[in-house]
């Protein structure tokens, strides 16, 4: 029987709060700003995309969180996390800042993250980082896709990334924007005539993850229980089931919003984009106040696009 090793974040807020303390205890909070307030993901021409991306500032933020939950599991003695933790958060933060969103080829979107870092080295002022400068473009370089025999990870902090960078897909909050997003994006390129509908891209969803090689055993024991048969919860059963409920996504207008309707949308609170239930809208021109049956609530000019998601089933 497949030993159950689950993934370290039950909740998104359990997640924002291990981000939130571990790159404050790094001093990294002015880098993440910088990612947060400059990242330009090339989305133009597709609103829908503009809000639902797989390469997102939010998928930067939640692999650095489990790269840095990884490098703690895996270090074997203390000053492993403490030379490995900076470098790694930091290459974790810009590892895809501009991406292309399946317009160019991946060695074009390192090239794009790495030119992004470069320009933060000129104003940044923490020497620390400047002194990671080769490591952390290594590291960003590591999270080239398609992953190639000749370019494995040489030392633990490159497996962390790496596996990081896998992982992130694999959690629960995830699915909506691996099983539309990321195929999305995948059918914007240019590079290629390949075209997924959903059933494809379902049916080959866990194909490809097993095509990955972990390099971190707690990776690598995760990715075994997330893809055993003796799992009743395991990531194929859950795209079944995504599939099953005919999920859409579309681009609407804030002022057509009502109760019931069901936004994909982060808040002030939770900054991971999922579907919330609005539970009542109140008009305060020209604003509109929108509030979730989780408590949550957010403000959308009444003419501001977002995402609607809609279950056929």
């Amino acid at each position: 029987m497949t030993k159950m090793v689950a993934l370290p974040f039950a909740s998104s807020e359990q997640r924002n709060r291990f981000f939130n303390q571990r790159v404050g205890d790094l001093k990294l909070n002015a880098v993440w700003n910088y990612v947060v307030s400059n990242n330009n993901p090339n989305w133009k021409g597709d609103p829908l995309l503009h809000h639902m991306h797989y390469h997102s500032t939010e998928h930067m933020k939640q692999v650095t969180a489990l790269a840095l939950w990884l490098l703690d599991k895996e270090a074997q003695q203390p000053w492993q996390y403490d030379t490995g933790a900076l470098p790694l958060a930091v290459a974790c933060m810009f590892h895809d800042m501009d991406h292309s969103l399946g317009r160019l080829n991946d060695e074009s979107n390192i090239r794009l993250a790495q030119e992004a870092f470069k320009k933060y080295l000129t104003l940044c002022e923490d020497e620390r980082i400047k002194d990671h400068e080769a490591i952390i473009l290594d590291l960003i370089d590591i999270t080239r896709f398609p992953y190639m025999k000749n370019r494995h990870p040489k030392n633990l902090i490159e497996r962390c990334i790496r596996d990081a960078d896998i992982l992130y897909g694999m959690q629960d909050d995830a699915l909506d924007v691996v099983m539309f997003a990321l195929r999305h994006e995948v059918n914007r390129s240019v590079n290629t005539n390949t075209r997924y509908n959903q059933e494809q891209w379902a049916q080959g969803r866990v194909d490809f993850i097993r095509s990955v090689e972990s390099y971190c055993p707690t990776a690598d024991a995760m990715m075994d229980w997330l893809l055993a048969e003796d799992n009743d919860h395991n990531h194929q059963d859950k795209i079944d089931d995504w599939m099953r409920h005919e999920v859409s996504f579309r681009d609407t207008s804030a002022h057509k919003l009502k109760a019931n309707d069901v936004l994909f949308i982060d808040t002030q609170e939770d900054s991971t984009p999922k579907r919330r239930l609005i539970e009542r809208v109140e008009t305060v021109h020209p604003y509109l106040n929108i509030y979730f049956d989780g408590g949550e609530a957010i403000s959308l000019r009444d003419g501001e696009s977002c995402v609607v998601v809609e279950r056929r089933k």
